[in-house]
């Protein structure tokens, strides 16, 4: 009896590739999603960095997540408030997750440090090495290195079609 399996027990997963024509509205509120979730991620990494180097204590994700919270009730910082606060949230996540793989990779036998690129870039730049510059450390989200995806909560999404026509 051969062991291979049926058709039937495969499973398959089919990707589909939508070009958008966002209206200017909605091409405005795709910038603020990107940039809140820039903002937060880019928050959280220097907030987590600066209490691991000066207090050498780990900020846990639950208590990121808190002070996310308080943050977009801040008078400097109301303009979070007109995106949703999953995405910034989900950002937080994001990090905590590139948090967790970078931990799981210093962990792992020949893990280099800093590798010689960048130490090579360093001495030719005549600066020190920083935390930032460990092989695999989170880094920060510039507005041009962006990934254009992000998280899409799909039980908060919801598509109108135009009755005007």
């Amino acid at each position: 009896m051969s062991k291979s399996k049926k058709i039937s027990d495969t499973i398959s997963i089919k990707g589909v590739r939508i070009k958008l024509f966002p209206t200017k509205q909605q091409e405005i509120l795709f910038t603020q999603f990107i940039g809140t979730r820039r903002f937060a991620y880019n928050w959280a990494l220097d907030l987590r960095t600066n209490t691991w180097v000066n207090k050498n204590r780990f900020i846990p994700v639950s208590e990121l997540l808190h002070m996310f919270t308080l943050l977009r009730k801040d008078e400097d910082t109301l303009w979070l408030n007109d995106i949703s606060c999953d995405v910034g949230k989900q950002a937080i996540k994001d990090l905590d997750v590139a948090f967790q793989r970078y931990f799981k990779m210093t962990k792992e036998p020949g893990y280099v440090i800093y590798t010689k690129n960048t130490i090579r870039k360093a001495v030719f730049n005549h600066r020190e090495l920083t935390i930032y510059d460990r092989n695999g450390y989170p880094k920060f989200k510039k507005r041009y290195e962006c990934d254009e995806g992000f998280h899409v909560d799909c039980y908060h999404l919801q598509i109108k079609e135009d009755q005007s026509s």
